[in-house]
Parts: C-alpha cells; sequence; structure tokens
C-alpha cells in the first residue's frame, strides 16, 4: 500500500484505474480530502476478509469475557457519570443537548 495518500480529486480523476487496481492486483489506495478525512478504497474481497477478521477478533474477546465471568475473574469498572467513561476511553464526550 503506498504510504502517501492521493488526493480527492487526483482519485476521481483515475477511479476506474484505482478500481482495477484494487480488484485485480489487491491493491489499495488511500484518499485524503484532509489531513483527518481519509479512505482506502479496496477490493469487495478484501473488504470481506477484513470484515471477517474483525467478527472473529470480537467473537474472541467476547468467549474471552463470558470465561473470565464464569471463572469470576471478569473485571467490572463502574463510572459515576457519562463524562468519567469517556474519559476513561479516550473518547470526547458528545455535545450536550
Amino acid at each position: 500500500m503506498s504510504t502517501e495518500p492521493m488526493g480527492v480529486a487526483d482519485a476521481r480523476k483515475q477511479l476506474g484505474h484505482l478500481i482495477a487496481r484494487a480488484v485485480h492486483r489487491r491493491t489499495p489506495t488511500v484518499i485524503s480530502r484532509s489531513t483527518q478525512e481519509r479512505a482506502v478504497i479496496i477490493s469487495e474481497e478484501d473488504y470481506r476478509d477484513l470484515v471477517a477478521l474483525r467478527r472473529e477478533r470480537e467473537e474472541a474477546a467476547v468467549a474471552q469475557m463470558i470465561a473470565d465471568a464464569d471463572a469470576g475473574t471478569l473485571a467490572v469498572t463502574s463510572y459515576d457519570n457519562p463524562a468519567d467513561l469517556y474519559a476513561a476511553m479516550g473518547l470526547t464526550p458528545p455535545p450536550a443537548r
């Protein structure tokens, strides 16, 4: 995979080529709209593989939690308010309504 992201305008001009490259050579392309907004063009087969890997990882994590709960070793943390939970997870709380 190329380390340099391609701009949206360039990607738009080459979209057919980028899709063919993803499908036939299994070469992903990173597209960047800004420093924080990036996406990757990959083949549908690669996407399905990624989804399957994610599902397997999540299933393994749940199975481990069940085993820990059955063994009485599951660590449980409680939070006094949602802001503390977001902070513990390294997330920014959503804006107040």
